[in-house]
């Protein structure tokens, strides 16, 4: 994007191949990668980085599109500033970004090409190579996926416009290339590779060097395999072949409902960075705005949120289990029908391996979404499930949706907000622990304002029908075909009633409990049971003779029997202190230690208030 200042008007009408673009007419050069953070090193590895964000979102739940939605999403971004954070320079900052649904009229007047009707085609913003040469291979390999999955590139338009000049130093090194792309149900490739319509093939096959990773797969998608598949799906498969092929390039969002403009921005500079959310014409019904504040990581232009489906505000502390866990059950993910018989395993690892919680939890839901057979908020409930293991009063068919579940995904816990949309549901919950904020306001004219604070956005009293907040486990659902606000005992009625999940439960689930026999009455019969000797009373001596040994044998020292166990024996609690550890590790004490010591729960990298009553 040149220095000197041009037209809006001709900015805007910038388009066609990115081939054909005179150098002239491109970014100046920047002196590093978008993703410029550093590599795994020493103690230090990327994929421990969390962030700690505002997020908001303003919307019609009647599905109406108007400029007030954007403008009051630019409001909501600036006000929450202080949620944000900035670098060293003033004008860097550690991400914003806004995800919105698909402007149609305005793109319709931007694009030189012809779109089919609303929802049936995708668009997406891409973080291209600012080299040409890797730049034009990253656009040939993309344009060759698609056509691969059964989809063509109805066209560019590139570069997007942007005015660079409100960048600071920092990110102006590190700006991508933007380009907008635009794509329909169209035509595959067969077994061979050649495309089934004569006139669309343009030597595809060639390698893309550097970007693929070596020689194409033997085995080419054919166009019958992917014809039973909706637009989503194939643009999601589209998407992930690209990315986990080429990684100079970042795909922002690639859908039919919603697309996501972000960068390394400070809040007041997202909408005087994209002129396309200034243009008077760009309109939406949806509007979820992310501020980031990068808690101990680095900050880069694909960290910035929203991502494809959520947006984050908190930390996910289960995820080295979570990622583990994904990781492992990619062996059982082989049921490649749902996906039109394509081979699976050329999608793995569902990490993506961004270094970002967010990233990888947005990974899982867009997974899981991908294949049509779950709406968004159920995938959610998967991953962000209530309480319920001690809720007595749970009804039956909910306790068993969240119990079959449990079987399939561990919950991500928080604390966390996390806002959710594919343009036909938009939602947002907090995790079971609820130690982030979330207020909304529902108005008489059916818009919905959801944010970390309120005040973020200007609202007359006479105007609010209802005040609210969210709740710990609990979700707040718009759904935008029946244009209307879903209580959360309904919706969870809904998906718990979906499958009879009391009946797989009682037919192929096994339960512990049920295996190891009848469980102890008295101290007798449970000391009887741990020695494997009878006894004549639960307090004779030959007991501690049998129990001290063993007990030292194991590293247990007084202060655990007195301090740890004695209070858990008495009182079924486990006891709570406020002071510090101040021995040394166990990997680095001189003392034999016991093998729970050398494991430590990770929570909470960012300051959380007690978990108490009255907090």
């Amino acid at each position: 994007w040149p220095l000197e200042r041009r037209s809006h008007a001709r900015a805007l009408r910038t388009a066609g191949s990115l081939s054909r673009v005179p150098m002239a007419e491109q970014p100046a050069q920047c002196s590093m990668h978008w993703d410029q953070i550093p590599k795994a090193q020493g103690l230090y590895d990327p994929k421990h980085e969390s962030d700690a964000c505002g997020v908001g979102a303003v919307m019609s739940m009647k599905k109406v599109s108007s400029r007030k939605i954007l403008t009051d999403a630019c409001d909501m971004a600036v006000r929450m500033t202080h949620r944000g954070a900035k670098q060293a320079n003033e004008n860097d900052g550690d991400g914003v970004g806004i995800m919105l649904s698909i402007p149609d009229e305005y793109f319709r007047a931007t694009c030189p090409f012809a779109l089919p009707a609303a929802t049936h085609y995708g668009a997406g913003n891409i973080f291209l190579p600012q080299q040409a040469e890797s730049r034009e291979a990253c656009v040939k390999l993309f344009e060759r996926m698609a056509s691969k999955y059964g989809l063509k590139v109805l066209g560019w338009r590139t570069p997007l416009p942007v005015n660079r000049q409100v960048l600071g130093p920092y990110a102006q090194s590190t700006e991508p290339y933007l380009a907008q792309v635009f794509l329909a149900e169209g035509v595959g490739e067969d077994e061979d590779g050649q495309s089934s319509d004569p006139g669309l093939h343009r030597g595809r096959r060639r390698k893309a060097a550097g970007l693929s990773g070596g020689k194409m797969p033997k085995r080419q998608v054919s166009l019958k395999d992917v014809t039973t598949l909706g637009l989503e799906a194939k643009l999601f498969l589209t998407r992930r072949a690209v990315s986990l092929r080429a990684s100079e390039l970042f795909i922002c969002s690639l859908n039919s409902r919603t697309i996501t403009y972000k960068g390394q921005f400070k809040p007041d500079q997202l909408f005087e960075y994209y002129l396309d959310l200034k243009a008077p014409q760009c309109t939406a019904y949806l509007a979820i705005v992310h501020s980031r504040f990068s808690t101990n990581s680095f900050p880069s232009w694909n960290r910035a949120h929203p991502f494809r489906r959520i947006a984050h505000n908190g930390e996910i502390n289960t995820l080295e289990g979570n990622r583990n866990q994904v990781r492992a059950r990619e062996a059982l993910m082989a049921d490649s029908d749902v996906f039109g018989g394509v081979n699976l395993e050329k999608f793995f690892p569902v990490d993506e391996d961004i270094g970002s919680d967010s990233a990888l939890l947005d990974n899982v839901v867009e997974l899981l979404l991908a294949p049509g057979n779950r709406e968004l908020a159920e995938v959610i409930m998967m991953a962000v499930p209530e309480a319920w293991q001690n809720a007595e009063h749970m009804e039956p068919e909910k306790r068993a949706f969240y119990k079959y579940n449990a079987c399939l995904m561990e919950p991500w816990d928080g604390p966390a907000l996390v806002a959710f949309t594919d343009g036909k549901q938009f939602g947002a919950t907090l995790d079971r622990n609820g130690l982030r904020p979330g207020r909304f306001y529902i108005t008489k004219d059916d818009h919905l304002v959801l944010a970390s604070e309120v005040g973020v956005v200007d609202i007359e009293e006479q105007d609010v029908q209802f005040k609210g907040r969210l709740r710990p486990g609990k979700m707040l659902l718009v759904d935008f075909e029946q244009g209307q606000l879903v209580e959360d005992a309904e919706l969870k009625r809904r998906y718990a009633s979906k499958r009879p999940y009391g009946e797989y439960l009682a037919t192929y689930s096994l339960e512990l409990k049920d295996m190891l026999g009848p469980a102890a009455t008295d101290d007798k019969a449970l000391i009887e049971e741990l020695l494997d000797v009878d006894i004549p009373d639960a307090k004779d001596p030959f007991v501690m003779q049998r129990v001290l040994p063993l007990l030292r044998y194991f590293g247990y020292s007084y202060e655990k029997i007195d301090m740890l166990i004695s209070p858990m024996v008495k009182s079924s609690h486990e006891p709570l202190g406020s002071m510090g550890q101040d021995m040394p590790l166990a990997c680095l004490s001189r003392l034999p230690k016991m093998t729970f010591d050398y494991f430590s729960q990770l929570f909470a990298q960012a300051t959380n208030p007690p978990i108490d009553p009255i907090r």
